[in-house]
Protein backbone atom coordinates (compact mmCIF):
# COMPACT_ATOMS: atom_id res chain seq x y z
CA UNK A 1 0.00 0.00 0.00
CA UNK A 2 1.25 3.29 -1.38
CA UNK A 3 1.55 6.54 1.38
CA UNK A 4 -1.25 8.49 -0.82
CA UNK A 5 -3.48 5.07 -0.43
CA UNK A 6 -2.62 4.99 3.05
CA UNK A 7 -3.19 8.64 4.01
CA UNK A 8 -6.66 7.96 2.44
CA UNK A 9 -7.31 5.17 4.71
CA UNK A 10 -6.33 7.26 7.51
CA UNK A 11 -8.58 10.39 6.78
CA UNK A 12 -11.57 7.90 6.15
CA UNK A 13 -11.20 6.19 9.04
CA UNK A 14 -10.45 9.60 11.15
CA UNK A 15 -13.99 11.03 9.74
CA UNK A 16 -15.52 7.90 10.67
CA UNK A 17 -14.69 8.20 13.39
CA UNK A 18 -15.50 11.54 14.34
CA UNK A 19 -19.24 11.12 13.47
CA UNK A 20 -19.14 8.06 15.39
CA UNK A 21 -18.30 10.20 18.33
CA UNK A 22 -20.37 12.71 16.97
CA UNK A 23 -23.51 10.77 17.28
CA UNK A 24 -22.93 9.27 20.44
CA UNK A 25 -22.47 12.07 21.57
CA UNK A 26 -26.29 13.23 20.51
CA UNK A 27 -27.79 10.43 21.63
CA UNK A 28 -26.06 11.13 25.36
CA UNK A 29 -27.98 14.70 25.08
CA UNK A 30 -31.14 12.81 23.94
CA UNK A 31 -30.64 10.65 26.86
CA UNK A 32 -30.41 13.36 29.29
CA UNK A 33 -33.45 14.93 27.34
CA UNK A 34 -35.19 11.99 28.14
CA UNK A 35 -33.96 11.83 31.68
CA UNK A 36 -35.23 15.73 32.45
CA UNK A 37 -38.64 14.88 30.86
CA UNK A 38 -39.21 11.95 33.03
CA UNK A 39 -37.90 13.73 35.73
CA UNK A 40 -40.39 17.24 35.58
CA UNK A 41 -43.03 14.78 34.84
CA UNK A 42 -43.02 12.91 38.05
CA UNK A 43 -41.63 15.83 39.93
CA UNK A 44 -43.73 18.82 38.32
CA UNK A 45 -47.05 16.77 36.77
CA UNK A 46 -47.47 13.74 39.02
CA UNK A 47 -46.79 15.36 42.26
CA UNK A 48 -48.03 18.77 41.83
CA UNK A 49 -51.36 16.71 40.62
CA UNK A 50 -51.52 14.90 43.89
CA UNK A 51 -51.36 18.23 45.58
CA UNK A 52 -53.93 19.96 43.66
CA UNK A 53 -56.00 16.74 44.42
CA UNK A 54 -55.88 17.17 48.16
CA UNK A 55 -56.12 21.01 47.87
CA UNK A 56 -60.04 20.04 46.41
CA UNK A 57 -60.85 17.26 49.01
CA UNK A 58 -59.96 20.19 51.70
CA UNK A 59 -61.60 22.85 50.31
CA UNK A 60 -64.84 20.48 49.06
CA UNK A 61 -65.16 19.78 52.79
CA UNK A 62 -65.81 23.36 53.75
CA UNK A 63 -68.08 23.70 50.88
CA UNK A 64 -70.13 20.57 52.24
CA UNK A 65 -70.06 22.73 55.99
CA UNK A 66 -71.19 25.68 53.94
CA UNK A 67 -74.55 23.50 52.33
CA UNK A 68 -75.28 21.85 55.27
CA UNK A 69 -74.89 25.13 57.30
CA UNK A 70 -72.80 23.85 59.68
CA UNK A 71 -70.81 27.06 60.73
CA UNK A 72 -69.05 25.48 63.99
CA UNK A 73 -67.04 23.50 61.92
CA UNK A 74 -65.34 26.80 60.91
CA UNK A 75 -64.33 27.42 64.35
CA UNK A 76 -63.06 23.81 65.33
CA UNK A 77 -60.22 22.49 65.40
CA UNK A 78 -61.13 20.10 62.59
CA UNK A 79 -60.69 23.40 60.10
CA UNK A 80 -57.86 24.91 61.78
CA UNK A 81 -55.92 21.66 60.64
CA UNK A 82 -57.51 21.48 57.33
CA UNK A 83 -56.71 24.88 56.98
CA UNK A 84 -52.60 24.53 58.39
CA UNK A 85 -52.38 21.45 55.88
CA UNK A 86 -53.59 24.09 52.90
CA UNK A 87 -50.81 26.40 53.81
CA UNK A 88 -48.37 23.13 53.52
CA UNK A 89 -49.67 22.47 49.68
CA UNK A 90 -49.54 25.78 48.61
CA UNK A 91 -45.75 25.83 49.82
CA UNK A 92 -45.26 22.44 48.86
CA UNK A 93 -46.98 22.91 44.87
CA UNK A 94 -45.19 26.43 44.67
CA UNK A 95 -42.12 24.72 44.79
CA UNK A 96 -42.89 22.87 41.73
CA UNK A 97 -41.84 24.32 38.09
CA UNK A 98 -44.64 26.36 37.23
CA UNK A 99 -45.52 27.91 33.98
CA UNK A 100 -46.71 31.44 33.50
CA UNK A 101 -50.06 30.42 33.54
CA UNK A 102 -50.01 28.25 36.34
CA UNK A 103 -48.38 31.02 38.47
CA UNK A 104 -51.58 33.43 38.31
CA UNK A 105 -54.03 31.00 38.32
CA UNK A 106 -52.16 30.22 41.80
CA UNK A 107 -52.37 33.38 42.72
CA UNK A 108 -55.48 33.79 41.77
CA UNK A 109 -56.26 30.46 43.96
CA UNK A 110 -54.61 31.69 47.30
CA UNK A 111 -56.40 35.43 46.70
CA UNK A 112 -59.67 33.38 46.76
CA UNK A 113 -58.93 31.25 49.61
CA UNK A 114 -57.53 34.69 51.98
CA UNK A 115 -60.60 35.95 51.81
CA UNK A 116 -62.33 33.01 52.54
CA UNK A 117 -59.80 32.89 55.90
CA UNK A 118 -60.75 36.29 56.62
CA UNK A 119 -64.09 35.07 56.48
CA UNK A 120 -64.49 31.84 58.64
CA UNK A 121 -64.22 33.44 62.16
CA UNK A 122 -67.66 35.24 61.77
CA UNK A 123 -69.70 32.97 59.72
CA UNK A 124 -72.77 32.45 61.90
CA UNK A 125 -73.32 36.67 62.16
CA UNK A 126 -75.23 37.73 58.99
CA UNK A 127 -75.27 34.61 57.80
CA UNK A 128 -76.77 34.90 54.76
CA UNK A 129 -74.39 36.81 52.65
CA UNK A 130 -71.67 35.42 54.15
CA UNK A 131 -72.31 32.11 53.42
CA UNK A 132 -73.10 33.39 49.13
CA UNK A 133 -70.25 35.14 49.47
CA UNK A 134 -67.98 32.16 51.16
CA UNK A 135 -69.59 29.74 48.04
CA UNK A 136 -68.41 31.95 45.67
CA UNK A 137 -64.74 31.85 47.12
CA UNK A 138 -65.09 27.93 47.68
CA UNK A 139 -66.48 27.72 43.47
CA UNK A 140 -63.65 29.61 42.71
CA UNK A 141 -60.55 27.72 44.43
CA UNK A 142 -62.50 24.71 42.95
CA UNK A 143 -61.82 26.27 39.22
CA UNK A 144 -58.99 27.51 39.57
CA UNK A 145 -57.95 23.66 41.22
CA UNK A 146 -59.79 22.42 38.07
CA UNK A 147 -57.80 24.74 35.59
CA UNK A 148 -54.64 23.84 37.33
CA UNK A 149 -55.42 19.76 37.38
CA UNK A 150 -55.16 20.62 33.20
CA UNK A 151 -52.71 22.06 33.06
CA UNK A 152 -50.90 19.16 34.48
CA UNK A 153 -52.51 16.81 31.38
CA UNK A 154 -51.17 19.03 28.85
CA UNK A 155 -47.81 20.20 29.86
CA UNK A 156 -47.33 15.88 31.03
CA UNK A 157 -47.97 15.08 27.52
CA UNK A 158 -45.55 18.02 26.15
CA UNK A 159 -43.37 16.60 28.36
CA UNK A 160 -44.05 12.97 26.83
CA UNK A 161 -44.05 14.65 23.10
CA UNK A 162 -40.28 15.64 23.64
CA UNK A 163 -39.19 12.17 24.96
CA UNK A 164 -40.73 10.32 22.24
CA UNK A 165 -38.68 12.92 20.01
CA UNK A 166 -35.63 12.37 21.74
CA UNK A 167 -36.41 8.33 21.25
CA UNK A 168 -36.81 8.70 17.33
CA UNK A 169 -33.50 10.76 17.61
CA UNK A 170 -31.81 7.96 19.11
CA UNK A 171 -32.95 5.44 16.50
CA UNK A 172 -32.06 7.60 13.80
CA UNK A 173 -28.59 7.89 14.96
CA UNK A 174 -27.73 4.41 16.04
CA UNK A 175 -29.32 3.27 12.58
CA UNK A 176 -26.52 5.83 11.32
CA UNK A 177 -23.96 4.58 13.32
CA UNK A 178 -24.81 0.84 12.20
CA UNK A 179 -24.76 1.91 8.16
CA UNK A 180 -21.18 3.81 9.06
CA UNK A 181 -19.81 0.93 11.14
CA UNK A 182 -20.79 -1.37 8.14
CA UNK A 183 -19.48 0.71 5.32
CA UNK A 184 -16.19 0.83 7.10
CA UNK A 185 -15.92 -2.89 7.96
CA UNK A 186 -16.73 -3.60 3.99
CA UNK A 187 -14.31 -0.83 2.82
CA UNK A 188 -11.79 -2.70 4.95
CA UNK A 189 -12.37 -5.69 3.70
CA UNK A 190 -12.07 -4.68 -0.07
CA UNK A 191 -8.70 -3.27 0.52
CA UNK A 192 -7.58 -6.48 2.69
CA UNK A 193 -9.09 -8.21 -0.85
CA UNK A 194 -7.05 -6.07 -2.87
CA UNK A 195 -4.13 -6.31 -1.19
CA UNK A 196 -4.16 -9.98 -0.75
CA UNK A 197 -4.91 -10.40 -4.44
CA UNK A 198 -1.94 -8.24 -5.46
CA UNK A 199 0.56 -10.08 -3.01
CA UNK A 200 -0.71 -13.62 -4.80
CA UNK A 201 0.02 -11.48 -8.49
CA UNK A 202 3.89 -11.21 -7.22
CA UNK A 203 4.16 -13.92 -6.08
CA UNK A 204 3.14 -15.63 -9.41
CA UNK A 205 5.18 -12.58 -11.47
CA UNK A 206 8.30 -13.37 -9.13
Amino acid sequence: MGIGQRLNWMVATLVVFIIVLSTNLIDRRNFLRIKDTVDKIYDDRLVANDLLSKMAFIVHEKEIALFTKEYSFFQSEKNNRLNRSLDSLFQAYESTDLTAEESQLFADLKSSNERLLQMEPSFGLDTLAKENQALKHTTAIIDRIGALLDIQIAEGNRQRQISKKAFASINLFTQIEIYLLAALALAFLILVSIKSRKVIKEKKQA
